[in-house]
């Protein structure tokens, strides 16, 4: 019993991470399915893992603020574990786009609309409040050393990001039941994206001038370099979904703006994947990356780019069959 309330007690709040990497990955191997058959069956068989997984994860986590709130207060005031709380509501969406891309096999449209929009809210209000209380103890703390400031300060604007993550397709549900908020639910989730993607710049840059004027962090922390990919891809698939539905709508008359603008976010991608490959190789030649809990931004972050490079190629080959059919059909022939 008192090992079970030492679990409670000391569970930390970045273990949604792991439902972060592990629903990113099967996003992946799903629409891989394309091109390798058995890797749709593997995605999926990865889903089931990951929602009996989040719900393991969600027990102790919602056991702690009830039984031990005292140390999650002291996580959320904390520079670096503070960031980690809205894991769970990235998480929550992870599941959520699960859910929406591979469950119609599996659950009515009923269910997946209610768990979209339940997903939704919960996402939407959970990156505000623990995303606003990670801004406030990076403001409020008089003295930050150098050693407390890395990449994991940008988990705040990625959940911002993901909200449109499966805010898209509960707007594109709404759509379809011609509920009457559904412009609403677009105009969040286009917020929301705008909130995320001004804090990945601003907070970006506070990173960026603490690796140019002090040393790098300890090699423990080397996988949280790559929690710079996470902005960029989950940015990159947001965007072009919120072309797509602001098109639906009659918002725009064409996505052809957005897309444009979510390709120049993807390449920044590229030189994001060359300048961490380069740091890991540094950390790996001067005593090795040690395993920790922090492994999981070599996936999730990896796997939002995957998704979000996947996507760009889909989307302009279909603009582009769209803009030009005569010219896409006479080539195929």
């Amino acid at each position: 019993m008192s090992q079970e309330k030492g679990l409670v007690k000391n569970f930390s709040p970045a273990w949604f991470a792991a439902i972060m990497g592990t629903g990113g990955f099967a996003n992946v191997l799903y629409l891989w399915g394309n091109l390798w058959a058995p890797s749709r069956n593997l995605g999926i068989g990865l889903a089931w893992f990951n929602a009996l997984l989040f719900i393991l994860i969600f027990i102790p986590w919602l056991l702690r603020w009830f039984s031990h709130f005292d140390n999650v207060k002291k996580d959320l005031m904390h520079p670096i574990m503070g960031n980690f709380f809205v894991t769970m509501p990235i998480g929550l969406i992870i599941l959520a786009s699960n859910a929406t891309l591979m469950g119609q096999k599996f659950f009515s449209s009923s269910f997946l609309f209610f768990f979209a929009l339940l997903s939704w809210i919960i996402g939407v209000f959970g990156a505000l409040i623990f995303g606003t209380q990670a801004s406030y103890n990076m403001m409020s703390s008089e003295q930050t050393p150098p050693q407390m400031i890395n990449f994991a300060w940008l988990i705040s604007p990625v959940a911002s990001i993901a909200i449109p993550l499966i805010g898209n397709p509960l707007t594109t549900m709404l759509h379809a039941m011609n509920a009457s908020w559904s412009k609403t639910a677009l105009l969040i989730n286009i917020s929301f994206w705008g909130l995320g993607f001004f804090l990945f710049l601003f907070i970006g840059a506070i990173v960026f001038t603490r690796f140019a004027q002090h040393s790098l962090p300890p090699n423990p922390m080397a996988p949280t370099f790559w929690i710079i990919l996470g902005p960029i891809g989950i940015g990159t698939v947001s965007l072009m979904g919120l072309a797509d539905a602001a098109k639906l709508l009659g918002v725009l008359p064409g996505v052809e703006t957005l897309y444009l603008l979510s390709s120049i976010l993807w390449g920044l991608g590229l030189w994001a994947i060359l300048i961490t490959l380069l740091i890991s190789r540094h950390y790996q030649k001067h005593g090795g990356i040690p395993f920790t809990l922090s492994w999981w931004a070599f996936i999730f972050p990896l796997a939002a780019y995957t998704m979000g490079s996947l996507l760009y190629t889909n989307s302009w080959g279909k603009l582009k069959r769209e803009t030009f059919p005569s010219s896409t059909s006479a080539a195929t022939t």
